[in-house]
């Protein structure tokens, strides 16, 4: 039995892309011009919660698009490729010290989630 070429797209996987792309693009366009004039701080928190908001949209397309992956082409994924990314390990480390900064807190149920100011 012959495998399917490891490039081929499903017309999910497509979609997922588009939605990925068109995800940083918004973010990258929308979010510095983002303000609403009925809140009582004007900018931070509102870019925050649209950027988290299209940061989400964008991880679940790709959650999508790595389970049609697995499923459809019967790829197993490589974790080891995973840390030739140029920017994986200063992600990394990045994540864990907001983690450690968190849990080190004086409110860490406050650093973790934010407030409303």
């Amino acid at each position: 039995m012959e495998r399917e070429p490891l490039n081929r797209e499903t017309p999910i996987m497509r979609w997922a892309n588009r939605i990925i792309e068109a995800g940083w693009l918004l973010a990258l366009v929308f979010t510095p011009y983002f303000f609403n004039l009925y809140t009582a701080r004007h900018f931070e928190p509102d870019k925050a919660m649209a950027l988290r908001s299209i940061v989400l949209v964008m991880l679940v397309a790709w959650a999508i698009k790595t389970i049609e992956r697995v499923a459809v082409l019967k790829e197993r994924i490589d974790w080891r490729a995973w840390w030739r990314v140029p920017l994986a390990i200063p992600a990394l480390a990045f994540a864990a010290v907001f983690v450690i900064a968190t849990l080190a807190s004086v409110q860490p149920w406050i650093s973790w989630w934010g407030s409303y100011q």
